[in-house]
């Protein structure tokens, strides 16, 4: 097991870690379960090990970028308590919030000590007219809060990917999707497209490449969750005499720095939206206009718009580089 604060260490008054037994572990929920208790003065409780089962009355995670780092935090911009979890970007992410409450419960319902988990939170707020502001006015904490209202009702990338594979005959055994965790409000098809035109429309924004694999399977693998592989400069071969890499940059005329995207506002009545984003750099470069029928809001909009500028920025370079025949099965995994 990792490393972890309330079960191996504490930290102690200059943020130092110290080694923490088992049995001071606060986290070591299971430990405490099946242990008898012992006050600070020696003696034992009346507690008997096992006798009663245990209930989270109250779990939960925000919608916002990071949120499992401190799932606590609540971000409210006009409370002094309010704020984002450690070094998040204070983005939305409704998909990190699915994603963790999804692993929450599938490793805790695993344990015999639990016997109920109570979310935090569905709220008696109904939605969709929460969070509308012109009734509501929270409205604008709705989007990073722990409120699950209108974020689950919806379908995964995932699923999708597996129902045009299905559509397109393509046997769902052969279709490896464990790497895509991102939510999507609507996706519509208002005219005849090729399964791949779909599929390559939802990798721009979602990030997402594809690759077969020699076992005929395809894969479908988020982009930064594959394993590295580390090559030293003595694995590859010398393209010069000098170098073992080319490394060619891109003008900054051709990289992408502001997006004009047409999108369906979920929040707007579901009509066509625009949304400008700009990196502010690269003043020369192109407007990249996009036209995708995906439904989404406008802070998702927003959020997936700025990686794809940031994509573009880090990826202004072409490196070139040569290995030799023993690493020819290398393959992105």
């Amino acid at each position: 097991m990792p490393f972890r604060q309330g079960y191996d260490y504490y930290l102690d008054g200059n943020g130092n870690k110290q080694p923490l037994s088992t049995a001071y572990a606060w986290k070591n929920i299971g430990y405490w379960w099946e242990n008898h208790h012992y006050n600070p003065d020696g003696n034992r409780t009346a507690w008997e090990p096992k006798t009663k089962k245990i209930w989270f009355t109250e779990f939960g995670f925000p919608s916002i970028d990071k949120a499992p780092n401190q799932p606590n935090v609540f971000f409210d911009p006009k409370c002094t308590n309010g704020g984002s979890p450690k070094y998040s970007s204070a983005g939305t992410d409704f998909s990190v919030q699915r994603t963790a409450i999804k692993g929450f419960i599938e490793y805790w319902q695993m344990q015999e000590y639990i016997e109920e988990m109570f979310l935090w939170t569905w709220d008696a707020h109904p939605y969709p007219a929460w969070p509308h502001g012109n009734i509501w006015s929270d409205n604008h904490l709705w989007e990073k809060g722990h409120w699950i209202n209108g974020k689950f009702g919806v379908c995964s990338l995932a699923e999708i990917i597996l129902e045009l594979s299905a559509r397109s005959g393509i046997d769902l055994q052969k279709i490896d999707i464990s790497t895509i965790d991102e939510v999507v409000d609507g996706f519509i098809l208002n005219k005849i497209l090729s399964t791949i035109d779909v599929i390559n429309s939802l990798r721009i924004f979602y990030f997402f490449d594809m690759i077969a694999s020699e076992c005929e399977k395809i894969k479908f693998l988020k982009r930064g969750a594959g394993n590295l592989e580390y090559l030293s400069s003595e694995s590859l071969i010398k393209i010069s005499d000098n170098s073992y890499l080319k490394q060619t940059e891109i003008p900054e005329e051709n990289i992408i720095s502001k997006l004009s995207i047409n999108f369906i506002d979920r929040f707007n009545n579901y009509t066509n939206s625009y949304c400008y984003i700009s990196n502010e750099a690269g003043s020369n470069s192109p407007t990249l206009n996009v036209k995708i029928p995906i439904i989404l809001s406008l802070p998702e909009i927003e959020r997936i718009g700025g990686l794809i500028l940031k994509n573009a920025s880090i990826e202004s370079k072409v490196i070139k580089f040569l290995i030799p025949a023993i690493f020819h099965g290398f393959k992105p995994r």
